[in-house]
């Protein structure tokens, strides 16, 4: 039987393990950054996953109190998958989406993004799903 002490150690171990910030690679916040910034401000809800996002603590980093708290999922320092909740918001779709070259899931349903799909998208090497339904005003590529 282990002793107290012990059982200590292997707490304060696995604390330190969960509580290692992740480093977010450079590109993928630049992208991260654009595209909110593509989105208009007066359209996003302070409550939001969108209004969540701020940029003065690391988008990968856990936990996730207070920033990031939804909307997107990382895989160790690069982003994975960006999921907005469906809350209206209104922007255009940031070629620099193409830098998230981990990005496997891009997923803007009910909301109203507009304007055309970036070209550069088509090119992110692991995107396997790209939900754009109920953005009534999304064109075709340019």
């Amino acid at each position: 039987m282990a002793e107290p002490k012990s059982h200590l150690v292997i707490f304060f171990l696995i604390s330190s393990i969960f509580s290692i910030r992740s480093l977010t690679l450079s590109s993928d916040i630049i992208a991260l950054k654009a595209f909110k910034y593509a989105i208009k401000p007066a359209s996003i809800p302070p409550n939001s996953c969108l209004g969540t996002w701020d940029f003065s603590t690391d988008p990968c980093s856990v936990p996730r109190v207070a920033h990031f708290t939804c909307g997107i999922t990382c895989s160790g320092s690069r982003v994975v998958q960006l999921t907005l909740d469906s809350q209206g918001y209104s922007g255009t779709l940031t070629p620099f989406i193409a830098n998230l070259t981990r990005l496997i899931t891009l997923d803007l349903t009910e909301n109203n993004f507009y304007g055309p799909i970036p070209f550069s998208i088509f090119f992110l090497p692991n995107l396997q799903n790209l939900i754009l339904r109920g953005n009534p005003t999304f064109c075709d590529l340019p």
